[in-house]
This record gives C-alpha cells, structure tokens and sequence, in this order.
C-alpha cells in the first residue's frame, strides 16, 4: 500500500568510497605485516584505527558521484544516511572517522591478496571485523531497531558480498521493508528471497537524462532516480517495481561494440603504456583497457598479467 512508511523516515544505506575529500593522516591497511587469520587481521587494524585523530564526518569524507547521488537522495526523501564501511564497519554520515585506505576491491589499502590468503570471502571480513568492533550483526540491527522504517540499500555487487549473508538472516517481515539497488551481477548472488527485493533497474538507466554514469556509481545512481523521480519511497515493494520497468520502458541501452581479442605479451605492453595510472588500481586499469583500447580481457587473467608486469619491473617502475 503507499504511503506505508511515511511516520518514519527512511534509512538509506551506501558503500564507502576510496575518494576521500581529505589526505592527511591517513592510516593504511599497509601497516599491517602480519596476521594469522581473517579475525587477527581485523584485530590488528582496528587496533591501529583506534584512538587516530579524525579529520572529518562520514558524510564530509567520503568523495565521487555514488557518494554524493546517495546522500542527495537521502537528502531527497528526508532519510538518515548510512555507510558500509570495509574499515569501520555501519556508521551513520555524522560518525568522526580518522583518515583511512583499506578496501576489499583493487587499489590502495587492498586487503584482497591478504583475504585470498586465509581462502576467506569479503563476508567474513566483513563479519570478523563487526566482532571487533562489537557490533555483530550490525545491517540487521539497524533494520530491527528501526522497525517501521524504509531501507534503501544501494551498493555495488563487492559490498553486497560482505554482507549478504547479514541480509540471509532478515525474517521475511524484515525485508518488506528492504529495498535493494544494485547491478545485475549483484542481484545474481543474493539469495532468491533477498533478490525479489532488488528493483528492476538496467543499462537503460544511462538512457535516462541526468542519471547516465559508469558501472561504479550505477547503484547510486538507480537510488536518486528512483527517489527524485519516481518516488519509490512511498511505494510499496510491488508498485515500485512496476514504475521502475515502466520509467525504463521508454528508453534503450546504449549501443555496445565487440572488443578485440589480444595476446599476452599486447595486453602487457598496453599496462605498461599506462603509466602513473596503476596508481588507482587494478579495476581502473582494466576499465581502461576495455573502453580506451577496446580490448576483451577477463579480470582474473588481467590481474595475473599486471602482476607480471610488477615483477618485470620492480615496484618503482610499476605503473
């Protein structure tokens, strides 16, 4: 029925961003050597958080267009805005965090290598870290002390992995009231109960004039539509689903052309053109590989090439 949740305001929930408007004082997951296990790990780094100066609240460090779409429709529909955080776990926009790079995705700060090494998922990162920080549970929590409250959950297909197993645990009462905006590689791994929660949103979003972007900031994106224009937020679970497939309905993707097969050894030559640019990243390497020089390439077999590159190298003259 609409209008169903109006006596309370709606919860919105996005990822962190490794953009941080400020660059002082930053603490990294770097400046753990080592560690005997996924729960050690998360140990040592909120020790190392612990008692840092911060230098901003959440909703003042985080930067980049997903960060800022959600806090507009937050903004927009009158909500309280929340943040998945890799290194801090749920914290609401008004947190004082300390300046920090540590991400379960490429770039800096990654802790992936370490994970990969205990054969742990980004959930049990996730669920190890929430114990240290003694907030067990801590998506759920909020949702079931929020009783009455909307939730808007956009997130890319990386964070849902940490905490969809969170989401696994919600009662069936529970997610009436949950709303997920994600790709469709992020629908894809969520449980089938969770998934009839994802609205239906596609690439025919870029079509949609002012809310066009990358694949990075599309969850973000689909949530301020779907507040801004559609006002989703008064509807119910199957209403907006319809107006979500209606509103696409009247637009096309965009056109998409075949890449090119290359080799190794052309690959390797193309991360090494790249300069100062594996700077941000491995994903940002590959995006730019796909879209600057149109070449196919799958992630896995890019990332065992640009390491190849680094040895080649040297770490000075990685690029």
């Amino acid at each position: 029925m609409s209008g169903q949740f109006r006596h309370e305001p709606p919860i919105v929930i996005t990822n962190c961003t490794a953009r941080k408007r400020s660059r002082e004082q930053v603490i990294s997951s770097a400046e753990i050597k080592h560690a005997a296990s996924v729960r050690d790990l998360a140990g040592q780094w909120v020790r190392l958080t612990r008692g840092r100066p911060t230098v901003a609240a959440a909703g003042e460090l985080y930067g980049g267009r997903s960060f800022r779409d959600a806090a507009v429709a937050a903004e927009s529909c009158q909500g309280d805005l929340y943040v998945i955080s890799a290194g801090f776990g749920l914290v609401s926009n008004t947190a004082l965090l300390p300046n920090y790079a540590l991400t379960i995705a490429d770039g800096e700060g990654s802790i992936a290598a370490m994970l990969a090494h205990f054969d742990a998922s980004a959930a049990d990162w996730w669920a190890a870290l929430c114990a240290e920080l003694g907030s067990p549970g801590a998506v759920a929590r909020l949702l079931r002390r929020r009783q009455d409250a909307l939730v808007l959950l956009a997130l890319p297909s990386t964070y849902l992995q940490m905490v969809g197993p969170e989401l696994g645990d919600l009662t069936a009462q529970e997610l009436r009231r949950l709303r997920v905006f994600t790709s469709l590689a992020g629908a894809r791994q969520l449980e089938l109960r969770i998934a009839d929660c994802v609205l239906p949103y596609d690439d025919r979003l870029n079509d949609v004039e002012g809310h066009a972007g990358t694949r990075t900031d599309f969850a973000q994106r689909a949530l301020r539509h779907f507040v801004e224009v559609l006002h989703g937020q008064e509807l119910s679970l199957a209403e907006g689903r319809s107006a979500v497939l209606h509103a696409l309905s009247r637009h096309q993707p965009p056109a998409t052309k075949a890449r090119v097969r290359a080799t190794d050894d052309e690959i390797c030559s193309a991360i090494r053109s790249f300069g100062e640019s594996g700077s941000h990243g491995v994903s940002r390497l590959l995006r730019r590989l796909r879209d600057e020089r149109n070449i196919a390439c799958e992630q896995g077999r890019f990332r065992d090439l640009w390491r190849q590159v680094q040895q080649e190298c040297g770490p000075e003259e990685v690029p």
